[in-house]
């Protein structure tokens, strides 16, 4: 997925999924010509080539990273309610619920309003990614109601739930045209995370 999103830097820069990087550009105004090498030489080369106009680095393990879109121009209903979900959202996150405090204390959890990505019918469009996920989680038809047991039962607990599924992005285990079903999808989920325990284990 590429989409214009609100990241907080001074200089521009990219979140790039599933490889969980940040890539920094080392100037406010990159030319034109370093845009295009960095997308030839680097964001879509087989083997990445070092360039000096940028920094990369890897995104925390403890990282959750929520976008939601918010692109008013587009439809009105990602306008909307995206800009609620965002702010109640980073609300919930800022103070959460007694049980929640000392969880998401260890998680770096920041929510981003981004541009389009895809079928606004379904506002309000939510995609996640944690480092421990092999791609993103794409949810639909997000409301104020629904954001405690996604944050219970999803971000924390790496479980999908299916009036929400969409599919995930980017492609990993699973092309969202596949169709894979929420439970499929869940089930993937967990053996990610269990495989994950394995490794560091």
């Amino acid at each position: 997925m590429y989409t214009k999103s609100s990241h907080h830097s001074n200089l521009p820069c990219l979140h790039i999924y599933p490889d969980n990087v940040k890539v920094t550009f080392t100037s406010a105004n990159p030319s034109l010509e370093q845009i295009q090498r960095f997308q030839e030489q680097w964001m879509f080369a087989a083997e990445p080539a070092p360039l000096d106009f940028i920094n990369v680095q890897s995104i925390s393990s403890n990282s959750v990273h929520i976008y939601v879109c918010c692109h008013a121009e587009r439809d009105v209903r990602c306008g909307v309610i995206g800009e609620l979900l965002i702010s109640r959202l980073r609300k919930y996150i800022a103070s959460p619920p007694v049980d929640l405090v000392e969880i998401l204390q260890g998680k770096e959890v920041e929510v981003f309003g981004c541009s389009h990505v895809g079928g606004h019918k379904y506002a309000g469009n939510m995609v996640m990614y944690r480092p421990d996920w092999k791609q993103g989680v794409w949810y639909g038809r997000v409301l104020l109601d629904d954001l405690d047991a996604i944050v219970r039962e999803t971000i924390l607990g790496g479980k999908i739930i299916e009036k929400h599924w969409r599919g995930g992005l980017p492609s990993g285990d699973w092309d969202p045209k596949e169709k894979i079903s929420a439970k499929e999808a869940s089930e993937k989920s967990l053996e990610w995370q269990e495989e994950k325990c394995a490794c560091h284990g």
